[in-house]
């Protein structure tokens, strides 16, 4: 049993690292990777068996299986973060929902302490 636990741990964190994704976080929510993008910008990829989108066909939010990829923009200096694109896939890598704003025009929030939020910030701002 262990060293079949191990040898998942190896080849998940092989097909992570191929990728150059870093895991930064595990929560009730999902596993967190990080991708660095330019300066300011970092792709967080959220996996989870709850991943919540807002179905086109019924109008609702539905829970599935699979991963969120979404690019933050950070500002190191004013402590804020903001939400340029975010894309939702199954399982599968089927796309399911997508959001995209103007970099320009991203509302950028404090983040709030103890957050997950802050940990991104903190993560990005020393990288």
């Amino acid at each position: 049993m262990k060293q079949t636990l191990a040898l998942l741990l190896i080849v998940f964190s092989i097909n992570t690292y191929s990728q150059n994704w870093e895991q930064i976080l595990q929560t009730e929510q999902g596993e967190y990777f990080y991708k660095p993008n330019t300066r300011n910008t970092a792709w967080i990829k959220i996996v989870s068996e709850k991943t919540e989108y807002l179905s086109e066909k019924t109008k609702k939010n539905e829970i599935i299986d699979g991963y969120k990829m979404i690019l933050w923009k950070f500002d190191c200096r004013e402590k804020k973060l903001g939400v340029i694109q975010a894309i939702v896939y199954t399982k599968d890598g089927k796309s399911l929902d997508s959001f995209k704003q103007n970099e320009v025009l991203v509302e950028m929030d404090y983040v709030v302490p103890e957050t997950i939020g802050e940990k991104l910030l903190y993560i990005f701002c020393e990288n």
